[in-house]
């Protein structure tokens, strides 16, 4: 908070201190002690930048209120003596005049608007912390290993950093991502004895769409929100943002109609960061844009990534990464031996590490051929052979376009992959259809979910059986069952 380093100063040829050195923390209390002439004052002008050193350097945060109470001093008006040794004086109103002019102009977006209202914020509250900014991450260090730490109520995470030193951490699960959407949360510092909270205030989420609140029709669209960026700056990029916007919207929207479940709540739009990407979280009904991703994709793209994106969510609701069976499937088409290590820990965990063996024989052409690059014309994206989430979620979009299937089969890969694809596609759906009926029958009452998900593979089996005249015999090899593993 106020640093001096090697400060020196001369008063009329006599030397006050050398080389002096203080380090003042935030919220520590500090008495200077001394007999008159010793040099607190100038030590205090120094400090409030009235003066200069001769040698050495006064630095002070950015974020510090400096408050002064002179030995003698004129009235400033109607303040009291508390807000003038506080250093409120006459600052609060300051800010609150360039408050009332940005929201005369309905420019309370601006940065310098944000600025000022923190900075009053604080000063009102001396004990937050106030951030221009959105905060994406939090690290504390502490000599001691036993303080227990929370954000909201959320624990950190903790690790040793060197001798004595331990490193208290709290990031979110998406790369840029604020840790709270809001305008501010509390962190929470516990020791044996006794218990801290910390206030901090941020630039939270800015909507971006004029609804506030999400529906739960499925007609509604979901609530856009945009981090690191004033809402007006963020449109004014680009004249086709209207249309990027309703793209995200009807890709979210055909899958929530074609499954019959509202799975996307909110579309937050990261501004600040590199990243080419659209993400989701397991249980988090929304979905994360990179600011290069929505200005940097066409429109086509863009909503082919939604629908991507909200399949995600209904992968995991459906619940489809969990079943035994189709984590075996998932192994054997990527060609991993049914005795590798690679197969039982897709098996046992459903994903491998980033250590693992490549596979011992060719993946099937069927991963290529789900993937939306592949199966949409002029698409770039998917993943299906990178993971079981990836697979299931490009099937479920394959499927979504099921009336494709014989065009693509035709005209996108030879005769030969044709054959192992119908294959390998009329055992996928069989599986699959199998399955999720299985898994709605062991947790409770079918969900409408579960039943649209079902419909959806009996519709594509009727398509690729009569699609794949091949019959398949006992030489081809089938996923384990459950009890088999």
């Amino acid at each position: 908070m106020l640093t001096l380093r090697d400060v020196t100063k001369t008063f009329n040829a006599r030397t006050l201190f050398t080389g002096a050195n203080m380090t003042v923390n935030y919220a520590e209390r500090v008495a200077l002690v001394g007999p008159n002439g010793a040099g607190k004052s100038t030590l205090f002008s120094l400090i409030l930048k009235e003066d200069e050193p001769d040698a050495g350097e006064v630095l002070r945060d950015e974020w510090t209120t400096l408050g002064y109470l002179p030995q003698e001093s004129e009235p400033v008006g109607e303040e009291t003596i508390l807000d003038v040794a506080t250093g409120k004086a006459g600052l609060i109103e300051e800010l609150e005049k360039i408050l009332r002019d940005y929201e005369s102009r309905s420019d309370v977006a601006a940065p310098e608007y944000n600025e000022a209202h923190a900075k009053h914020d604080a000063l009102n509250d001396p004990q937050a912390i106030a951030c221009d900014g959105y905060v994406c991450g939090v690290e504390l260090f502490s000599k001691r290993g036993d303080l227990k730490i929370a954000l909201d109520g959320r624990p950190f995470e903790v690790a040793p950093a060197g001798p004595e030193r331990y490193r208290y951490t709290f990031f979110p699960k998406i790369r840029g991502d604020a840790l709270c959407a809001g305008d501010g949360f509390d962190i929470q510092i516990q020791t044996e004895a006794a218990r801290r909270d910390l206030t901090v205030r941020h630039q939270g989420a800015r909507l971006l769409s004029p609804d506030r609140q999400p529906a739960d029709s499925l007609d509604a669209p979901p609530v856009f929100r945009l981090l690191g960026q004033s809402p007006e700056r963020f449109r004014a990029r680009g004249r086709d943002f209207a249309e990027r916007l309703a793209a995200v919207t009807d890709g979210i929207g055909y899958v929530q109609k074609r499954f019959g479940a509202r799975l996307v709540e909110h579309v937050d739009i990261l501004a600040v960061g590199a990243g080419d990407n659209a993400l989701t979280l397991r249980g988090r009904r929304q979905i994360w844009f990179y600011a290069e991703t929505f200005w940097g994709e066409s429109i086509p793209e863009l909503r082919v990534m939604a629908e991507h994106e909200a399949l995600h969510l209904a992968v995991d609701e459906v619940g489809l990464t969990g079943r035994t069976a189709i984590r075996a499937f998932f192994a054997e088409l990527s060609g991993y031996d049914l005795l590798s290590l690679e197969r039982f820990t897709l098996v046992a965990s459903g994903r491998l590490t980033a250590r693992a063996n490549r596979p011992t024989s060719a993946a099937s052409p069927l991963l290529a051929f789900i993937d939306e690059r592949n199966y949409f014309p002029g698409m770039t994206g998917g993943h299906a052979a990178d993971n079981l989430d990836e697979f299931c979620t490009s099937l479920l979009h394959t499927l979504l376009y099921a009336d494709h299937l014989e065009t693509n089969l035709q005209r996108r890969v030879s005769a030969r992959e044709r054959t192992r694809i119908s294959q390998d596609l009329a055992r996928t759906l069989d599986l699959f259809a199998g399955e999720i009926a299985d898994f709605g029958t062991q947790h409770g009452p079918p969900r409408p979910l579960n039943h649209a998900a079902a419909d959806l593979f009996r519709a594509a089996t009727q398509i690729a059986t009569r699609l794949s005249p091949v019959v398949l015999d006992d030489t081809v090899p089938t996923a384990p069952s459950s009890s088999d593993l």
